[in-house]
């Protein structure tokens, strides 16, 4: 046979936890009632009433707890620090600073890169194959030199 929650009104929860029926009424102003009995008085299941009953009903539907308000501003307010402190050392920077300087870096990188041919055509004239290749891996290299400096500082 299955297991149903019984249905309690406030008087049969008053003779069960021998309080007083006025008590009981009292402290289940707030609770969630499954209906009516059959004498037209709500009524309730235990476990929806019985933080009401000992009176530990929810803090987020009663208002916030000080303590715990003030907890959760100590840890945004270290958070808050730690962000600061990070940006100071350089560990954070803005995505702003970053954006404009990966755009100077590409910028830098295509500029240089199409003005070797016209930098570098007058080197190249006369020379054979394989020297030809080192000078340009020499100068590709000392591009990529120039762009290994220090990207945010």
């Amino acid at each position: 046979m299955a297991m149903v929650a019984q249905r309690w009104t406030v008087n049969g929860l008053a003779v069960e936890l021998r309080l007083n029926h006025r008590t009981v009424a009292r402290r289940l102003a707030k609770a969630p009632s499954i209906g009516s009995g059959e004498h037209g008085g709500s009524v309730y299941l235990l476990a929806d009433v019985l933080p009401f009953l000992l009176g530990l009903e929810d803090k987020a539907k009663t208002g916030p707890d000080l303590n715990h308000e003030r907890a959760r501003l100590a840890r945004v307010q270290a958070d808050q620090r730690e962000l600061e402190l990070a940006e100071r050392r350089r560990d954070l920077v803005e995505v702003g600073d970053v954006r404009a300087k990966v755009y100077e870096l590409a910028r830098t990188a295509r500029d240089t890169l199409t003005q070797m041919p016209a930098r570098m055509s007058a080197q190249l004239v006369g020379l054979d194959q394989h020297a030809i290749e080192r000078k340009l891996v020499r100068e590709i290299a000392d591009i990529c030199q120039q762009l290994q400096r220090p990207v945010l500082g």
